[in-house]
């Protein structure tokens, strides 16, 4: 044999041995997955991996403790899912110019705009992309909805879209809008003969999990994904003035709030915004546009004009980076405090009108499209009979509502409250907005001519301020507080305004009406009524740390003080000090001189079923929690969309799931349920029954797929437009947020669910959401966002939490002791669990340190330190603490559905686990055999060259 062929030989059998290798490697790393989610495995494969059975001398009792409104008839159930999919878009969507609209019934339509495609590159979006992503091989594609609802589609112009020239590619990565120059449609597909009736421009806009709208284009280098590029303005002026069109209509099928100010002067163009509709919810846009369904949602955010210029947030969005020596990080300063979408255009606008000091050059009508709650009707409805009725701890206003108009539809009542701004607050760097929504209320179906009246009661809790400088604590400042209903935030603070006695000639965009308002009047500052929590738990200031000032003392917040002087005109630049990076360290967990080490492995005969519907603090919970063993407690900490078994307490596992949704399997994990529309289409109903009935209609797909956990609803606040997430979060308002996140709650623990309401907290943008700097003000903090999660919690008892991923202030929101166990625990009364988002983003040495804080469980593996946990009596407590949590919350679930105190658990090892057994026999066997067999050649044919 030739030296060549020889080294040919060699290599050959080393390219085996490492092939051999590496099978065995891949092997152990798939065995290490498949064990991580287990019961995901598991559960996507139908396979069992425990049975509940009677134990000898039990007496059978009916354990189902939540059932199916459906006697588990699947078919009832996704009928009932496509008529609430069907009602949701058609409450949700948001009539914003009525141009030619309604529509003909019937009649030739020709779909436009590469939004209206059916393919994978570009196209019609039925929801979000990442967690919040759904399964659309169900879903009906524009095409076929409109010949389903008996339109005549023009074909040649579909396939244009769908297989010619029209064809786009969109990409937020990328920065493409993905919609063609008009020059590329053919001549004669101009000529829309027999299909002119109606022309439908559809303009769409993603939204994702990990991705932010750019604030450059492909198409238009000096535009933001955000406006409308000229190729769309270009074709929605075809359709308008060249093309002969009976109608035109803009269909919005976006995420978030888009810019439209150039195309509003088309007189005969109506625009609709649908959002993302789910699996089934567009097919009801037929019917919205020809009047069978006359819409009735209202905005959940302001629309606005120019978005990167007049929008003081997206000053600070993005990507921020700040370096020191080796450390480097992102960061994001929140430098508008409270003024957060219509806080700020409508605080600002009343300060104008009112000729308040420094409000500057500011023209509310230049800047704001569509206010916050806006949206038309097809209808009219008058409001009348204000009243206002003062509690001792409420507030209570009624309204007749008349439908004064010609078709019947429902009305969206919304109620505003101002609050007085006063010396105490200007001298203690408090801030008031001009209007604040209050509540909320949609009525019934009202026929021309028909009247309802509408009542709602606001707390006087809702009246406080919270007050850093001065008191610590919430504050009811003295003075006048209004209180009025409007259709939106700018008509309710008009309202205001002409009941103060102002009208168009002071600078007001149309006359108030002062008969749809009132006022009460809080007689004296009063630093006590809400300065106490849950329990007692004192009020005080808890986020010090995570206020930019600490680090730049001359940082000034946008204050109403000086709106000229103080409105972000540019990104603050962060300059990082000592101090920064001593706070950026993991902190120490504080160890408690008092505590004691708590009994494990005890012997006490409790299970978890024993345990159902005792309080928290039920003394019986010690005596199950003795039972515990470290590895059992320690167990309960990983959370891969799944809970843990624990033997000695009879704890089943239980399988958890992504997204909001709905439980859709939307990331490949998991079972998959109905797909819903996106939370802002839902918000934009101002419908409570509405969210109540998806939290209700989730709880049944989990009773179906046997999911106790629900990775959702989401609720983090729409700090501007461009968060590529907005979609799957509510609204920029608080209170409407935090409502809706926990009627949805209620709504779905009603079924035995627990919800991770997520991402807590302050994570408003996906650019560097993963460790990301985030500073604001406490006042901004509670009052913006952290209260939806207050809402619900406090108000409709939700029990679990996911975290978000990145810091506030340098501190990772686990960490924050002051934020999980003060807080949350403490003034609010949270007695549930709290779980991390992919805490694999972080590394294993911050486990200790987030179990001390008030994090119970690690979605991914955690890592305790063995010895330093064993060794301490206050970490052994802590871990005790998460256990109690995670337990008590899993056992009022409809994850221990049948299991009662006659039952005990087996368990199963499912067929796949064999399978994967065998599988490792073969594949490792075989590869550790030719590996052998291998080297023995070798060793053998460099034997033989030796000789």
């Amino acid at each position: 044999m030739s030296k060549t062929a020889k080294r040919v030989n060699l290599a050959k059998h080393i390219v085996i041995s490492i092939a051999c290798i590496l099978l065995v490697v891949i092997m152990a790393a798939g065995d290490a997955v498949a064990g991580a989610f287990y019961l995901v495995i598991s559960n996507n494969l139908g396979q069992i991996t425990y049975k509940v059975e009677e134990a000898p001398g039990g007496e059978a009792v009916d354990a189902q403790y939540y059932k199916s409104e459906f006697d588990y008839d699947q078919r009832a159930l996704r009928a009932a899912q496509r008529e609430f999919a069907l009602q949701v878009q058609g409450e949700g969507a948001v009539l914003l110019k009525q141009g030619g609209l309604p529509i003909a019934s019937g009649g030739g339509v020709t779909l436009l705009g590469a939004g209206c495609a059916d393919n994978n590159e570009m196209g019609f979006l039925y929801g979000g992309g990442g967690s919040g992503g759904i399964s659309t091989v169900n879903a009906l594609n524009l095409k076929e909805i409109f010949e389903q609802a008996g339109y005549a589609v023009n074909p040649a112009m579909w396939d244009y879209y769908n297989n010619g020239a029209g064809v786009g590619t969109r990409s937020l990565g990328n920065k493409r809008i993905g919609e063609q120059p008009l020059s590329s449609m053919p001549a004669g597909l101009r000529d829309v003969s027999g299909y002119g009736d109606i022309g439908i421009v559809v303009v769409s806009r993603p939204g994702a999990e990990g991705t932010d709208m750019p604030t450059t284009t492909e198409e238009d280098p000096d535009k933001s994904f955000l406006e409308l590029s000229q190729n769309e303005l270009d074709l929605i002026r075809f359709a308008c003035e060249e093309a002969g069109f009976g109608q035109v209509v803009l269909l919005l099928n976006t995420m978030q709030a888009i810019e439209l100010e150039s195309v509003l002067g088309y007189e005969n163009l109506g625009i609709l915004w649908v959002g993302g509709a789910g699996e089934e919810g567009a097919q009801a846009i037929p019917a919205l546009l020809n009047g069978a369904v006359n819409p009735s949602g209202r905005l959940v955010d302001t629309w606005v004009n120019d978005m990167l210029e007049n929008d003081p947030a997206v000053k600070n969005q993005g990507d921020m980076r700040w370096s020191s020596g080796d450390a480097t990080g992102t960061y994001v300063v929140y430098q508008e405090g409270i003024y957060v979408g219509y806080r700020y255009y409508e605080t600002r606008y009343a300060d104008v009108v009112t000729g308040a000091a420094n409000a500057g050059n500011y023209d509310y009508q230049s800047v704001v499209t569509y206010p916050f709650g806006y949206g038309l009707s097809y209808t009219a409805f008058d409001y009348s009979d204000y009243r206002l009725t003062e509690a001792e701890d409420s507030v209570t206003v009624s309204v007749k509502v008349t439908n004064s108009g010609g078709a019947a539809g429902r009305e969206a009542v919304q109620l505003y409250m101002q609050s007085p701004y006063t010396q105490y607050d200007r001298d203690n760097d408090i801030e008031k907005e001009a209007v604040q929504l209050a509540g909320f209320s949609k009525t019934g179906m009202l026929e021309p001519g028909a009247s309802e009246t509408v009542e709602m009661t606001v707390p006087k809790e809702y009246m406080r301020a919270y007050d850093a400088n001065g008191a610590g604590t919430y504050v009811v400042d003295a003075g006048d507080y209004y209180f009025a209903v409007g259709k939106s935030a700018h008509d309710a603070l008009n309202n205001i305004l002409a009941a103060q006695g102002y009208t168009a000639a002071d600078g007001m965009t149309a006359e108030g009406s002062a008969a749809l308002a009132g006022s009460i009047t809080q007689a004296a500052l009063d630093t006590a009524a809400y300065a106490v929590g849950e329990d007692d738990f004192a009020i005080i200031n808890e986020l010090g740390d995570i206020n930019i000032q600490n680090y730049d003392p001359a940082f000034v917040y946008m204050t109403r003080k000086d709106w000229a002087g103080t409105v972000p005109t540019g990104t603050y630049e962060l300059t990082v000090t000592d101090q920064m990076l001593t706070d950026n360290a993991v902190p120490d967990p504080e160890s408690d001189p008092d505590a004691v080490m708590p009994a494990m492995g005890a012997a006490n005969g409790l299970a978890l079923v024993d345990m159902r519907g005792l309080e928290y603090g039920h003394p019986l919970w010690e005596t199950l929690l003795d039972q515990l063993t470290f590895q059992e407690m320690t167990g309960l900490l990983t959370a891969n969309f799944s809970n843990a078994a624990v033997g000695s307490v009879m704890k089943p596992a239980l399988t958890d799931s992504d997204g909001p949704a709905g439980i859709t399997a939307s990331l490949g994990v998991g079972a998959k349920g109905y797909g819903y529309g996106v939370e802002v289409l839902l918000a934009s109903t101002w419908n409570k029954d509405l969210a109540r009935r998806q939290g209700e209609l989730v709880g049944e797909d989990s009773l179906f797929t046997m999911v106790s956990g629900w990775y959702a609803p989401a609720c983090n606040i729409h700090r501007s437009a461009f968060s590529g997430r907005n979609f799957e979060y509510y609204s920029e308002d608080s209170l409407l947020s935090g409502v809706f996140a926990g009627t949805v709650v209620a709504g779905a623990g009603g079924k035995g669910v627990y919800c991770y309401l997520k991402h807590f907290a302050l994570n408003d943008q996906e650019t560097n959401r993963v460790k990301i700097n985030t500073f604001s003000n406490e006042q901004a903090a509670r009052q913006i966002y952290l209260r939806p999660f207050e809402i619900a919690v406090r108000d409709y008892g939700c029990n679990t939490m996911m975290l978000s991923m990145n810091c506030i202030g340098m501190t990772w929101v686990g960490h924050h002791r002051n934020l999980l166990d003060n807080i949350v625990r403490g003034e609010w009364g949270f007695e549930g669990m709290i779980n991390t988002d992919t805490q694999g983003n972080f590394g294993a040495d911050i486990n200790d340190t987030a179990v001390w804080a008030g994090t119970d469980m690690f979605l991914s593996a955690q890592t305790l330190d063995e010895t330093e946990v064993r060794g301490s009596p206050t970490m052994m407590n802590e871990l005790r603490e998460a256990a109690h949590h995670i337990l008590y919350v899993t056992a009022n679930s409809n994850g221990m559905n049948g299991i009662s105190n006659s039952t005990r658990i087996v368990n199963i090892t499912p067929p796949w686990v064999m399978w994967l057994v065998a599988a490792n026999v073969a594949v490792i066997g075989g590869a550790l055999a030719g590996l052998a067999l291998n080297i023995r050649r070798t060793v053998r044919n460099m034997k033989k060259k030796e000789a």
